[in-house]
């Protein structure tokens, strides 16, 4: 996709005022070795399917972008909830086509990989996002961090001002579309849209987080959800 076509979109589209949510959920999981996250079993459920029930109460629409060999199954598992699209090689390009099917103002971005967040946490993430234009979770730092050469300490870094980012994020849509617009014709690749936001000079800001809220990126992440987050 081109940097032209996200502009074309959003001239061409009567913007709505209500709140989207974009899932992106096309990872194949290979540092958990289980297959793709978003379709994890979790209290006789998938990962993804408990992410969109979190998010349903919060929003207007929700789209969600998979692999595309588990579009059907997405589609099964998601009927009625959420619209499916298939994603891109990174996550960066799935939101990017999530986004070209956004009519909302507000886009609210979570990844399937923190099924925890709270409803209290989404609502409060999106009226930042209202507020301020871009809004992201994140939780203090609590433990020593340390500059490393050549394995190596060669001193601390003070924690004071760091925060550990999560999701949910949330942005006017005018924004997002500015900050992949100009990523599209840097070349720019980040791991996560805050970090497009900022690069392209916008201000985001910092709502705090929830400890819960966990990523699920390794085996002991999974172990962790399973075993401590699940219900009993």
């Amino acid at each position: 996709m081109r940097a032209k076509d996200v502009k074309v979109v959003l001239n061409k589209r009567e913007l709505h005022d209500t709140t989207v949510a974009l899932v992106p959920a096309a990872g194949m999981g290979t540092r958990v070795g289980l297959g793709p996250k978003a379709f994890l079993q979790q209290g006789g459920h998938s990962v993804v399917t408990k992410v969109v029930h979190a998010l349903s109460p919060c929003v207007k629409r929700i789209l969600v972008g998979v692999p595309s060999g588990y579009l059907d199954r997405a589609h099964d598992e998601l009927k009625g909830l959420a619209e499916v699209f298939p994603g891109g090689a990174s996550r960066q390009e799935t939101v990017f086509i999530l986004l070209n099917q956004c009519i909302e103002q507000i886009v609210l971005i979570h990844d399937v990989t923190r099924p925890f967040a709270s409803q209290s946490l989404i609502e409060k993430v999106i009226d930042a996002g209202k507020l301020y234009g871009a809004a992201v979770s994140c939780i203090p730092m609590h433990t020593p961090v340390a500059a490393c050469k050549d394995d190596l300490i060669s001193g601390s870094i003070s924690i004071a001002d760091l925060r550990q980012t999560q999701s949910p994020q949330a942005y006017r849509r005018d924004i997002l579309v500015q900050a992949y617009t100009r990523a599209l014709e840097a070349g720019w690749e980040t791991q996560t849209t805050w970090q497009l936001v900022v690069q392209a000079g916008i201000p985001v800001r910092a709502v705090m987080g929830e400890e819960r809220n966990i990523k699920i990126t390794t085996p002991f992440d999974w172990e962790i959800a399973t075993r401590v987050l699940e219900p009993k």
